[in-house]
C-alpha cells in the first residue's frame, strides 16, 4: 500500500459522550481540550503527531510494533467505556492481548495518524504500510481509533463517543489523506527551534551593546532556555 493512501473509513456504531471541561474564568486562558483513545497491540504500531496535517517530526507512540507492544498496559485518563472497550479480546493478537491508550490533546487543531500493520496468522500474513489520516478533534468531546482488517484492507477508524439522555453513540468521523512531510511544511517543533534561535541571537547582540569583544555566558540564555522548553512541552 502506497505512502498514507486514504484510510477506508469503516466505523462501527457504538457510544459514549462529551464531558464538560472547566468554564471557569480565569486570567490566563486554557486551551481547549479533547481526548482520544488508540487500540493497539503487538502487529500495531501508531504514532500521532499533533497540530500537522503530514506525518514527519517528533510524533507520540500511542502503540508500538512487535516486542514494544507485547506486554502494553491500558492507560486510562478517564474516557467512557464503550463497546470497543468491552470488546476488546476481538482485537486480540495470536500470541498477545489488544490494549489502549488515552491521550489529551488540544482541540481544534489536526492530528495527523501514522499506522503500520503488520501480522501472520500461521496460513497468511497481512501488511499495511504506513496508513493513516488527519481530523480535527473537537473541543470536549471523546474519540475512540481502531485499526482494522476488513476484506484484506486496513483501515483507520475514527469514532466520535456520544452520549445523550443516558444512551451512548459512537458517530464515524471522516479522515483526510496524509503525506509525509517535507522541507517546506512548518512543522510545531522546528518552529520552537527558530524561536530558540532567534531568542539566543537577540541576546548576543544587546550583550555586544555593552561588551563588544565579550560573549555571554550560559546564564545568558536561560530565559531562551525556558521558552524553548515550554514550547517542545506545548507540541507534545
Amino acid at each position: 500500500m502506497g505512502w498514507f493512501a486514504s484510510a477506508a473509513l469503516l466505523c462501527m456504531l457504538g457510544s459514549s459522550g462529551a464531558w464538560a471541561q472547566d468554564k471557569t474564568e480565569t486570567t490566563d486562558a486554557k486551551p481547549a481540550v479533547a481526548r482520544v483513545r488508540f487500540f493497539g497491540q503487538a502487529a500495531i504500531g501508531i504514532k500521532f503527531f499533533k497540530n500537522q496535517s503530514c506525518i514527519g517530526g517528533d510524533g507520540i507512540q500511542a502503540s508500538k510494533k512487535n516486542f514494544g507492544g507485547m506486554f502494553a498496559k491500558n492507560v486510562s485518563i478517564g474516557m467512557p467505556i464503550t463497546p470497543t472497550v468491552e470488546n476488546m479480546k476481538s482485537r486480540d493478537g495470536i500470541l498477545f492481548a489488544a490494549s489502549y491508550h488515552e491521550f489529551a490533546v488540544r482541540a481544534n487543531e489536526p492530528l495527523a495518524i501514522s499506522v503500520d500493520y503488520s501480522e501472520t496468522t500461521g496460513v497468511r500474513s497481512y501488511r499495511c504500510d504506513q496508513i493513516g489520516g488527519v481530523f480535527k478533534p473537537e473541543a470536549g468531546q471523546d474519540y475512540d481509533i481502531t485499526v482494522d482488517l476488513v476484506n484484506g484492507t486496513c483501515a483507520v477508524n475514527v469514532q466520535k463517543i456520544e452520549v445523550r439522555d443516558s444512551a451512548m453513540q459512537l458517530l464515524p468521523v471522516p479522515l483526510d489523506g496524509t503525506r509525509k512531510c517535507t522541507a517546506d511544511d512548518v512543522l510545531p517543533i522546528n518552529v520552537c527551534k527558530a524561536t530558540f534561535e532567534e531568542c539566543k541571537t537577540n541576546v548576543i547582540e544587546k550583550f555586544k551593546e555593552t561588551d563588544p569583544e565579550g560573549k555571554p555566558g550560559k546564564a545568558a540564555f536561560a530565559e531562551c532556555t525556558a521558552r524553548y522548553k515550554s514550547c517542545v512541552a506545548d507540541t507534545r
